[in-house]
């Protein structure tokens, strides 16, 4: 049985067929795909739905920055939150988002373009779309001063910040906890995996102190 024909729509078609939808979608320059798959190479069918440790992990990662950022200029949001990674027609929803300031949005959507600090949960089937196309985006975009992969199936943790023109990734220390660079807030393993039950590993081998 062949694949069924894939969802192709302008932007402007996209984000108003969308906001009808009982589930989420990605949008990538024309096609419209499912939330978890592998990128835009994957037929776009529905959104399977996460597993246990995904769902926990990013509430705590919420949770952890809700804390530490409260009363302070910046703001956490849920996975139901659309992020523009390229206004010209690249649209996803980060498992969590913080927005440092005043929110800015596409005229006319709910559609935010000024994210500060973008959280990825990896899973087997979104890690390699997480780590090439999502993070190649986010590197982009002006506004992001931080990109947070966090693990799902092992306890990992990489902190892409920005530093100048380029960027740098940092590993957890001694302490399992990473700086979010201009973010004042830190991450750890501790609170990230707080009653998640899944293996410790070494780092992944691409990982490495300076991402260039």
């Amino acid at each position: 049985m062949g694949a069924a024909p894939r969802l192709r729509m302008t932007p402007e078609e996209f984000l108003a067929w969308e906001d009808a939808q009982p589930v989420r979608h990605e949008y990538y320059y024309g096609e419209v795909f499912a939330l978890d798959a592998d990128g835009p190479d994957v037929d776009p069918h529905g959104m399977a739905g996460g597993s246990v440790a995904h769902a926990l992990i990013t509430a705590n990662a919420s949770f952890a920055l809700t804390r530490q950022l409260r009363g302070g200029p910046c703001r956490v949001f849920s996975p139901d939150l659309r992020v523009a990674r390229d206004a010209a027609g690249h649209y996803g929803y980060p498992d969590v988002t913080v927005v440092c300031g005043a929110v800015e949005t596409l005229p006319g959507t709910q559609t935010v373009t000024n994210p500060t600090l973008v959280v990825e949960v990896l899973s087997p089937a979104t890690e390699v779309w997480d780590r090439s196309g999502k993070l190649d985006a986010y590197r982009r975009m002006p506004s992001v001063q931080a990109v947070v992969l966090v693990g799902s199936t092992a306890r990992t943790l990489e902190v892409f910040t920005r530093d100048g023109d380029g960027w740098h990734l940092a590993l957890p220390g001694a302490d399992g906890a990473v700086s979010l660079g201009a973010i004042p807030a830190t991450l750890g393993l501790a609170d990230l995996y707080d009653g998640v039950d899944v293996p410790e590993r070494p780092p992944h081998p691409w990982s490495s102190d300076d991402d260039g």
